[in-house]
């Protein structure tokens, strides 16, 4: 790829004067992909009190000429299985490393399924870890740190440092240190239908043509005015709220409106410890708010018992305007789909045009989606017991994340180089997630994950009953401050 990307103000400016005539287009109907990137639940690590900071094991110096013969774990990246199978691009770089860069260090990479998330919490709690994890997350960290006391504090190198999106130098840290490297970037963010919208007559209630940003109350009047029924009688909605899961750990996107709406279900403070906004005033508000999109203005299916896999089905077929956040670059790729560059319009096989947009927010409450560094997207060393081999794997692992191969991981995923978004000039749908969803991108907290989101699957189902949401409010506070995963330390 060539060229280079306009810096974010000019970017934003561009697309806000390319959005503009977007909607005078036609279009017609299309399927939508299927949202991307949910991830299994994680193990849960261990309820347990902090223990006695300590400090990480630090990289020695490496002896000259030695000879080191690395292991690496790594579960899938999302690489199209038809041509890249698991493993095979990671097989190339270990041995690219090799005759490339250091004939003193092999890697045997080890292709992990999702089946074996287990496994890698059990070797890390165990003390026998591999020298590097691909996909590793924050847990891990902490079963090093709890368990093992094999986690390795980074100092990242200073051109991987400032190649960083805004925000990650923060967001990287794990009580206070650096135990991983960032390898690329998760954000999933929404949809919105630009057929139904056109079909309404309602393009004048679309976000600005920016970021596409929009608060809530502009996101119900669209979601009312893309409410209709057809002429053969066939029901339209804004969009599809479900209660009912596969798993639970799929109702993070109903977390991700709780975020955008100023409230959570948990937060720490330092001096106060855990509290549950859920409860306050902005929590008690969203919920309402979620609740009179079905109960007063309609605007979605009954969402009791609705199951989560029904919001595509609902999108692709023309049958919502909004998709919930779970989408990502892969909506805007593939061989079924095409797109406009210059309106940032993607039309699918079944020839719907949609667009990214951003969650709608509360005032003053800025935008956030799903992803970020705290997603399972690093690189982590382990101290295996051979102390030595710490600043080869850390070498090794900068090497990854290098420019080149940043610039190659683009074609198919969002590097987390700054750099290697500028080089891909020629995705402005890349260009536009980079911009607009990875600053503010977050997830939920870790530390009584399973636990949190049956909690919030049942308190939804509670809400739709319905039960004021006041109630719902205290009895969804209630049942977090009766977990006993809080001790884990921040």
């Amino acid at each position: 790829m060539q060229g280079r990307m306009l810096s974010r103000r000019a970017f934003l400016g561009n697309l806000a004067l390319a959005t503009t005539g977007a909607v005078l287009a036609a279009c017609a109907p299309q399927a939508t992909p299927a949202p991307s990137g949910d991830q299994p639940a994680a193990t849960q690590a261990p309820a347990t009190s902090a223990p006695a900071e300590e400090e990480p094991t630090l990289a020695p110096e490496a002896p000259p000429d030695q000879k080191w013969a690395l292991t690496w774990w790594t579960f899938p990246i999302g690489l199209p299985e038809a041509e890249w199978p698991h493993g095979k691009w990671e097989g190339e770089l270990c041995a690219r490393y090799t005759e490339e860069v250091d004939p003193n260090v092999t890697i045997e990479v080890t292709p992990l399924g999702w089946e074996s998330w287990e496994k890698a919490s059990t070797a890390i709690g165990a003390g026998t870890p591999p020298n590097l994890l691909g996909r590793s997350y924050d847990w891990f960290t902490e079963y090093a740190i709890l368990s093992s006391d094999c986690a390795v504090e980074v100092e990242l190198e200073e051109d991987l440092w400032n190649d960083l999106p805004e925000g990650y130098d923060e967001a990287l840290l794990w009580r206070g240190k650096i135990y991983s490297l960032p390898w690329y970037v998760m954000a999933q963010g929404p949809l919105l239908n630009l057929s139904v919208v056109q079909e309404a007559g309602a393009e004048d209630l679309l976000p600005e043509p920016t970021c596409r940003s929009w608060d809530l109350d502009q996101f119900v009047e669209l979601m009312k005015a893309c409410t209709f029924t057809r002429s053969d009688g066939a029901p339209v909605f804004g969009t599809v709220i479900p209660t009912a899961y596969s798993t639970t750990a799929f109702v993070w996107p109903i977390l991700v409106l709780l975020w955008n709406a100023g409230s959570d279900t948990m937060s720490f403070d330092e001096s106060k410890g855990w509290s549950h906004p859920i409860r306050e005033e902005a929590g008690i508000a969203w919920l309402k708010f979620m609740q009179d999109l079905y109960t007063v203005h309609g605007v979605c299916p009954d969402p009791r018992g609705l199951d989560g896999s029904r919001v595509g089905d609902y999108f692709s077929a023309r049958s919502s305007a909004f998709h919930l956040p779970g989408p990502s670059i892969s909506a805007a790729r593939g061989a079924d789909v095409t797109t406009d560059p210059e309106t940032l319009t993607i039309t699918t096989a079944e020839g719907n045009d949609i667009w990214f947009v951003q969650n709608p927010t509360a005032p003053g409450v800025p935008h956030t989606t799903w992803g970020g560094p705290k997603m399972d997207v690093n690189l982590q060393p382990f101290n295996t017991g051979e102390t030595g081999a710490i600043p080869p794997t850390i070498a090794f692992a900068h090497w990854i994340v290098n420019r080149e191969n940043q610039e190659w991981l683009s074609q198919y995923l969002i590097p987390v180089r700054s750099s290697a978004v500028e080089l891909a000039s020629g995705d402005p749908f890349l260009q536009y997630i980079f911009n607009c969803w990875v600053p503010n991108a977050r997830v939920t907290s870790m530390y009584c994950e399973t636990q949190d989101r049956d909690i919030a699957t049942e308190m939804m189902q509670l809400l739709y009953l319905p039960t004021p949401p006041e109630q719902v409010a205290e009895e969804w506070a209630a049942r977090l401050e009766g977990l006993d995963c809080y001790d884990s330390v921040v």
